[in-house]
């Protein structure tokens, strides 16, 4: 449960991030675009680490 709970918010970032992306490139406002791309990262990262570990192998 805890691994998928894992998984869940890592793909949250990511869609998070590209949202505020897309609206403050809409918007042309850069500071906000770079929280966007830092919660993207953060997703791709968290993404990245689930894959490497085993995914949900062994969650009950």
């Amino acid at each position: 449960m805890r691994k998928r709970l894992f998984l869940v918010t890592s793909v949250a970032y990511v869609a998070l991030g590209l949202v505020i992306v897309a609206r403050s490139a809409f918007a042309h406002v850069l500071p906000v675009a770079v929280v966007g791309i830092v919660f993207v990262a953060l997703g791709v990262v968290r993404l990245r680490d689930y894959v490497r570990y085993g995914g949900t192998r062994g969650d009950s």
